[in-house]
């Protein structure tokens, strides 16, 4: 078993549960990779990390929807830090829709950066994991990944296929020192979440606040979740504590899925 380095590749860091991540692997010492599209954004997770004790953390920019654009931002973050044994694929989007009415175009939009963005990412990544016989992976999917839901068919297929991946990576990791797994949150309180809420609004003419209770009523804890508690439960399975947890995927669902 090699030694962890504590270099860390964040996608989707410059905001939401990828900034909340950001922040809670600086306060532990690990030197940082930041990948999302905002360069602005990502200066200002660069500037927090660095004020509660990130090392260093370089901002790549990056459109995870292009493959290519993920790989360069794997080679890049390597190059940087001299060497990565530690991903977090954070970035991702969402939309809903009937089925009938939802585009192709969205769904290979949500692919690309839901499934085929994490697997560029880890593709690029692992081999270096694989040599020094130590590595962790978390890929942020979602209750969406694991059960069927009306009005959101792309993004539980892409979810579903984010999930698919993980344990598939899991299983041919794991002799390796490498662990894999996945983080499934219902809906969080973030700007992805609040486009939800708007769309309700728009296709329901409901309240914000009538459509945000719709949501809060998905779990039994009625409640939206906050980016801290899934970036701290992301943050757990990355450490030597949880070196035995590998291709599993850790709902936080206030108790929906028991």
């Amino acid at each position: 078993m090699g030694k962890p380095l504590k270099h860390a590749l964040i996608s989707g860091a410059g905001r939401g549960i990828g900034r909340c991540v950001a922040l809670g692997l600086a306060r532990q010492g690990y030197a940082l990779a930041l990948v999302a599209r905002s360069k602005d954004q990502l200066d200002a997770v660069a500037k927090e990390t660095k004020t509660v004790g990130a090392p260093k953390a370089e901002v790549i920019v990056a459109d995870l929807s292009i493959a290519e654009d993920a790989m360069a931002a794997a080679h890049e973050a390597t190059k940087r830090l001299g060497g990565i044994d530690t991903l977090i694929n954070a970035a991702g989007i969402s939309s809903s829709a009937l089925l009938h009415k939802e585009s192709v175009e969205n769904l290979e939009r949500m692919m690309a950066i839901n499934v085929t963005a994490p697997f560029a990412l880890m593709r690029e990544l692992v081999g270096e994991m694989r040599e020094r016989e130590h590595g962790r992976i978390v890929n942020i999917a979602s209750v969406a990944g694991l059960h069927g839901y009306p009005y959101i068919t792309a993004y539980c297929a892409s979810k579903h296929a984010l999930v698919g991946l993980t344990r598939a990576a899991a299983s041919e990791l794991g002799s390796k020192g490498i662990t894999v797994n996945a983080v499934c949150p219902g809906y969080v309180d973030t700007d992805m979440t609040r486009a939800t809420i708007a769309n309700i609004v728009k296709q329901t003419k409901r309240s914000e606040a009538d459509a945000r209770k719709e949501l809060e009523k998905a779990t039994p804890q009625g409640r939206l979740f906050t980016p801290e508690e899934v970036a701290g439960t992301a943050i757990f399975l990355l450490s030597g504590e949880a070196g035995g947890i590998n291709g599993q995927c850790i709902t936080i669902c206030g108790g929906k899925e028991v």
